[in-house]
This record gives structure tokens, C-alpha cells and sequence, in this order.
């Protein structure tokens, strides 16, 4: 079937973790793996190798509807987060935790606690009445969880007091539906307890793609694109004002949930940010694509 890798994370010992989805019934899982067996309609997996190329352990995870990783991490202590979309209403998640049951519409955020041996520690959904999909994941150095991605769902979003409660309205031409808004949110580490979350979008489409996270500066960065001539730009932003068509974004948040600044990065058409760097001087490092003649080139 169609396999495909989304995201990969070294550990310490220069081992290496991916994650992504298959349509594959076999080749896929090792003995003794947590779920050895294709359960259809599409699995998330995650795979550990050896710097070699030998693979430690590799598992499906899935259900009966459509399910796909497309981030992963690692904590301090070695165990696995991964994050992704799903559509299996029934055994995606475990027991206590934040939200076991499915929210609703065609797919929810799906977010994934393992150990560094493969075992399963919990997994709990994150969504509304529409489409969730997460596309990062990042810890910091307690273990908190943060997750980010993008969402049209009007409620299990955001809590009270957020940068942005509200879902911004705004519609499909042609099939009426809602458009995305960017999420993010933190939770515990055992998978708990939302500690906050909120909705990042104006009135037109944002999708987001990748996050990472600055340990020594408490600080997360997050990149994607947007339609939107509003609710992206804040603070000291590189450029304030979106060009046309679509621009690709960047933000820093703190890790309680408070925006630093927001910013387009754009000129005629078609711009998006796919992931972010940060070096050892906190500088950060963006890599997208664009379609336009003529970007701010230095």
C-alpha cells in the first residue's frame, strides 16, 4: 500500500524515531510490537532505527476510520510524543484522559504518548464539531505537552482568557464550509489537563505546518500560511501588512499562551512557511516555498 514518513526526532543515543501512515496490512509492524496487525482504512506507525538503518521496533496505531501521523518528539526522559489526524470514532485513546471521546465532523486532532521500548503510555483526541489536525508537537523541559495545528471547529478549542477565544468566521464560496483557524495548546504531561489553549486566524484560511520550541528562552515558534488580512500580525512583526494571495507566517508564543509577535512574510502570491529551526543563539531559521517573482530577498 502507500506508506508515507511525516516527521522524525534523534534520541541521545543518536537513534532515530519517524512517524506518518500507511495503507500497508504487512511489512509494516515487528513482533511484539503494541499493535501488530493493519486495523484498515489507513494506520498512523512509528518506527525506531539505529543510526545503522536497523529497525529497533515499529507499530501501527489505528483504528477503523482514517488515521495519520505527522509530528513527533521526544522529552527529556526519552518517552514519545506524537501528534496527527483521525477519523476512527472508537479505540483511538485511553482511559482518563483529556478528551476520550471522538468531537466530531470528519477528523480530530490526535495526540500520542509511547515510551522509548514502543509501549503505549496514553492518547487522547483534541477537537470540536469539525476538522482538527495536528501537525506539531514540542515539550518543554517539565514535560508539558504543546500542540499545535489547524481547526474550523467553533467550540473545544480555546480556553477563557486566551489570545483568541473565538474561532474567526469565515466560509467556503463554493461549499459553504468553515475555514481553518491555526490552534495551539498546552497540556500535562500525563495527558490530563488542558492547561490553556487558543485559536490563532482571521476571517479567510490558515494552515499550519511547523512548530519547534526555544528551551532557554521558554519560548515556541510556529509557521504556516494565511489568507487572512487580519489576527495574524501582532507586536513587533517583521511585516504587518499581508501582500496577495496567501502569505506564509511566523510567530513566537510564550509557554503560557501569550503572543510576542506575529508576522506575514509575503509579496505577490502564494507564500507558506513548512518548517522552523532555532540555533544555539536563538536565532531562528525559516523554510517554506513560494510561487511569487519577488519576495524581500536580501
Amino acid at each position: 500500500g502507500n506508506e508515507q514518513y511525516r516527521a522524525f526526532v534523534f534520541d541521545p543515543d543518536n537513534n532515530f524515531y519517524v512517524c506518518g501512515y500507511t495503507e500497508s496490512p504487512n511489512n509494516i509492524s515487528t513482533p511484539g510490537a503494541y499493535q501488530e496487525v493493519y486495523a484498515g482504512g489507513g494506520d498512523g506507525f512509528i518506527t525506531k532505527w539505529t543510526p545503522d538503518g536497523v529497525v529497533i521496533w515499529s507499530t501501527y496505531y489505528g483504528a477503523a476510520g482514517q488515521d495519520r501521523y505527522h509530528g513527533i518528539t521526544t522529552d527529556l526522559s526519552g518517552d514519545l510524543y506524537i501528534t496527527g489526524t483521525t477519523s476512527s470514532t472508537t479505540s483511538i485513546t485511553t482511559p482518563g484522559v483529556f478528551q476520550e471521546n471522538y468531537g466530531g465532523g470528519d477528523a480530530d486532532l490526535w495526540l500520542t504518548k509511547f515510551t522509548e521500548d514502543g509501549n503505549l503510555i496514553w492518547s487522547t483526541l483534541y477537537g470540536g464539531e469539525g476538522h482538527d489536525r495536528g501537525r506539531g508537537v514540542e515539550t518543554d523541559s517539565a514535560g508539558n505537552v504543546f500542540v499545535a495545528g489547524f481547526t474550523n471547529s467553533t467550540i473545544g478549542i480555546s480556553t477563557p482568557g486566551a489570545v483568541q477565544e473565538t474561532w474567526s468566521p469565515g466560509y467556503d464560496d463554493q461549499t459553504n464550509e468553515g475555514l481553518d483557524d491555526n490552534l495551539l495548546f498546552r497540556i500535562t504531561p500525563d495527558g490530563t489537563t488542558r492547561i490553556w489553549g487558543t485559536y490563532y486566524g482571521g476571517d479567510a484560511k490558515e494552515e499550519l505546518w511547523g512548530m519547534n520550541i526555544d528551551r532557554k528562552q521558554k519560548a515556541l515558534y510556529i509557521v504556516g500560511s494565511s489568507q487572512s488580512e487580519s489576527m495574524i500580525a501582532y507586536g513587533n512583526a517583521w511585516q504587518p501588512v499581508k501582500g496577495k494571495g496567501s502569505d506564509a507566517i511566523f510567530a513566537k508564543w510564550t509557554y503560557d499562551g501569550a503572543i510576542t509577535y506575529g508576522s506575514y512574510f509575503g509579496n505577490d502570491d502564494g507564500e507558506q512557511f513548512e518548517d522552523v529551526e532555532i540555533d544555539q543563539n536563538s536565532d531562528i531559521y525559516l523554510v517554506g516555498k513560494t510561487e511569487a517573482n519577488r519576495l524581500p530577498a536580501t
